[in-house]
């Protein structure tokens, strides 16, 4: 399973991000099925990536380890977070502020009810 993360990503497995600390296209993330570890890469994106609040460039990583990316102000998630929703067919569900467009879309209807 892999994953591309960034502002201007589409089609399967990306992962969409509004973000103004996020590239277009920032980083991936995947399963090595063979090795069964978890790795993220940075993409030359222009604020980086940081895992656990270091500066990565590739990086062998748990699920639970907590990605941030474009620094401080960024969008922060996890590997597990990221495999989820392309699991749950959001492969290209846009975030803002942490929270996918169509959680807030379920949100709102039931509030509105």
């Amino acid at each position: 399973m892999e994953v591309i993360v960034g502002r201007r990503v589409e089609g399967d497995n990306t992962f969409k991000v509004d973000n103004s600390f996020v590239s277009g296209k920032h980083c991936k993330v995947w399963y090595d099925e063979a090795e069964g570890v978890v790795f993220v890469e940075d993409l030359n994106s222009m604020n980086g990536t940081y895992v656990d609040g270091a500066l990565v460039k590739r990086k062998r990583i748990e699920l639970e380890d907590k990605i941030l990316l474009g620094g401080e102000g960024g969008f922060e998630t996890t590997a597990k977070s990221l495999f989820e929703a392309l699991s749950a067919g959001r492969s290209a569900d846009v975030q803002h502020d942490g929270h996918s467009i169509a959680y807030l879309r379920e949100v709102y209807e039931f509030v509105r009810r």
